[in-house]
């Protein structure tokens, strides 16, 4: 039975750091590749959970994590924030692991700041030359700006897929096929669930990490780290494609402690077990960030507005709740609490976005048990304003606590509009191998914003549309329904 994965929101230098936790025993952290998230590692976690409390935290800019502040950040600043996020942990002489991006941070992270690491375990760590990392930079990074066509999903979809096909991915003949199977449909969603979270058009985008990792030079530290004699482990599964680096890895430092492993998880999870191996226990958990945060039960909440410590507006207003409907997360509403003078609470519902869904029961509990989550994690009163279905779960909240004041896209009244929207607006998105699912989604969300509701496509029923569209609140639209596309039907199904 998988382990339980705790997710959590730290304050590190006033930026939001998503870390997931599990297992029990010392205290281990992984370090995920780029563009990917705390997810990628996931796997390796769950194998590591038995012996470990396991750590995973979302490089900044990626998954849940804040970008860093610098335009363009090296991997010394990735690692001088992984350094600051360990002491918020309490992680002392942190045992870390770090594949490709995550095992470059690993290093430099050791090498910047002695004494943070007892080991270190860089798992397919590059050691590009000059020409390679050139040409990665100029062709590796394309952005997808949305366009209003939607052809940047399609491009987007073609993107992953290439990835897991040839290397590099923009290398499409025989010379370049990669030579084992590709990933299960599931994983390349990952990876597109991931891209979009990083973002794919203006930076900071997904190209932040990744093209500090090509720029990175890490032949001078692997020689530094063997002239200290820095517990340093690399390896490498045979079926990654960074396993010849280990041979440059070697000629550098011919006295490393290198382990080439066969394409078996097994063994490889053996190994890494065995060189994370120590017995400092870990620490006490800290505090969440005040301005996001993740329930013990997996709602995610986020609290914008004026810090509650500093400024001399700080909340001086109301508390306003903001309920997204579905399709949607709290991400498409983040606009409506700019400039607010009190606080602004955005969850995303049980089962959107970044939250968790709630146990299964019977559809008529979901809009009360849904009420019951948000009550208990919401401190003091609001006021509340609801988009389509969210009005369903306000009204189970407690009303000594919580005024509803505004329905933004109310939902019908007449019982005949209500049974058609039943009929009609669930809309399933099942993954499909030729990407039909990135368009399908990208073209519910811009019905829905021509026309409402969004299936009723003629004159009568057209929405107003602004002089030039907001594409980047279309694509955080089409992101949302993707990230539901397993359970907001169903949710739909109970609330309409």
């Amino acid at each position: 039975m998988p382990h339980t994965v705790t997710r959590l929101i730290v304050d590190v230098a006033q930026r939001n750091h998503h870390v997931r936790i599990l297992g029990s025993g010392p205290a281990v952290v992984l370090l995920h590749l780029s563009p990917r998230s705390s997810v990628q590692v996931l796997p390796l976690a769950q194998a590591l959970a038995d012996r470990f409390t396991v750590y995973c935290p979302d490089t900044p800019g990626y998954g849940q994590s804040d970008p860093l502040r610098q335009k363009r950040p090296e991997i010394a600043d990735f690692a001088d924030a992984t350094a600051a996020l360990l002491a918020r942990l309490g992680l002392q002489q942190a045992t870390l692991y770090g594949t490709h991006t995550g095992a470059e941070i690993a290093l430099s992270l050791a090498r910047r700041h002695p004494g943070t690491c007892s080991h270190v375990v860089l798992d397919g760590l590059p050691l590009f030359t000059r020409q390679e990392k050139e040409e990665q930079l100029r062709h590796y990074l394309p952005r997808f700006a949305p366009e209003w066509s939607g052809t940047h999903m399609s491009a987007l979809w073609a993107r992953v897929r290439d990835q897991l096909m040839f290397y590099p991915w923009y290398a499409h003949g025989e010379a370049n096929r990669l030579r084992f199977d590709p990933p299960p449909l599931e994983f390349h969603m990952q990876v597109i669930e991931d891209l979009l979270a990083a973002g794919v058009s203006d930076a900071p985008n997904y190209t932040t990490g990744y093209s500090a990792a090509f720029r990175y030079d890490a032949h001078d530290d692997v020689r530094a780290a063997a002239a200290v004699n820095l517990p340093v482990t690399y390896l490498c599964r045979a079926d990654d494609l960074l396993f010849p680096h280990l041979d440059r890895v070697q000629a550098l430092a011919p006295a490393a402690n290198i382990l080439r492993l066969p394409p078996d998880p097994a063994p490889w999870h053996r190994a890494i077990a065995n060189a994370l191996h120590h017995d400092t226990p870990a620490p006490p958990r800290p505090a969440q960030s005040q301005r996001a945060f993740f329930t013990r039960d997996g709602l995610f909440l986020r609290r914008l507005g004026p810090d509650r410590d500093t400024g001399p507006d700080r909340d001086t207003g109301p508390a306003r709740l903001l309920l997204h409907g579905h399709p949607g997360s709290g991400a498409m509403l983040l606009h409506h609490g700019e400039r607010a003078n009190g606080p602004v609470w955005v969850p995303d519902l049980p089962g959107s976005g970044q939250s968790a869904p709630l146990p299964d029961g019977p559809p008529d509990t979901l809009a009360p048990r849904m009420a019951a989550a948000l009550a208990q994690a919401i401190p003091g009163s609001a006021l509340v304003e609801t988009w389509f279905t969210g009005a369903r779960v306000a009204a189970h909240l407690p009303r000594d606590r919580f005024t509803l004041t505004t329905r933004h896209d109310p939902l019908p009244q007449d019982p005949s509009e209500l049974a058609r929207l039943r009929a009609r607006y669930i809309h399933d998105v099942p993954d499909d191998w030729h990407g039909g699912h990135m368009m399908a989604a990208w073209w519910r969300a811009r019905d829905g914003l021509s026309y409402a509701p969004w299936f009723s496509r003629d004159a009568a029923h057209q929405r107003a549309l602004p002089l030039s569209p907001d594409l980047d609140a279309l694509q955080a639209q089409t992101t949302a329904i993707l990230l539901g596309r397993k359970t907001e039907p169903d949710i739909l199904r109970a609330l309409l």
